[in-house]
């Protein structure tokens, strides 16, 4: 079941991200304070939406924000999407994705995000879901940004 998230998730997000991300717990414990701050801003804007098992149980969520590109147009980014370990490859992922290029393409905003070149499945998933690779930023990740599609015809994911 998707929902907004509230500020009462914050502690069960920290988690998911460590768990998805693989953070070791000494790395999740020494930045404990700016993570909670980093969430709570990011719930406390309406940026974060999760994904609950049918147990009610936190496995998914996904992170966007809004800025402004230029006085003709603007983008969401896809700041973080993260499934738990044990619910990855059920096609979770996919569909979280798919939440946030709807948003996008009902409003009109190009979807942008940056992702590890590394990460091989998730560049795949973001190409079949019409991103496109525009360089790479400070840091290395690849930037990938997708153009609205107002009709909003559905990507296989």
């Amino acid at each position: 079941m998707y929902r907004n998230a509230h500020l009462d998730d914050i502690d069960s997000i920290i988690a998911l991200e460590s768990a998805a991300y693989g953070i070791p717990p000494m790395i999740v414990q020494a930045q404990m304070p700016f993570m909670r701050q980093e969430w709570m801003q990011a719930i406390e804007g309406d940026q974060v939406l999760c994904l609950d098992n049918p147990e009610g149980a936190l496995i998914g969520a996904i992170h966007v924000s809004e800025r402004d590109v230029t006085s003709a147009g603007s983008e969401r980014t896809l700041v973080s999407l993260m499934v738990s370990p044990e619910a990855q490859r059920s096609g979770h992922g996919g569909a979280l994705l798919r939440s946030f290029l709807d948003v996008c393409d009902q409003s009109g905003h190009t979807a942008a995000l940056k992702v590890a070149p590394t990460n091989t499945g998730a560049i795949h998933l973001y190409q079949r879901s019409g991103f496109k690779k525009t360089g790479r930023e400070d840091g290395g990740l690849l930037r990938m940004v997708r153009d609205p599609n107002p009709e909003g015809d559905t990507l296989e994911l």
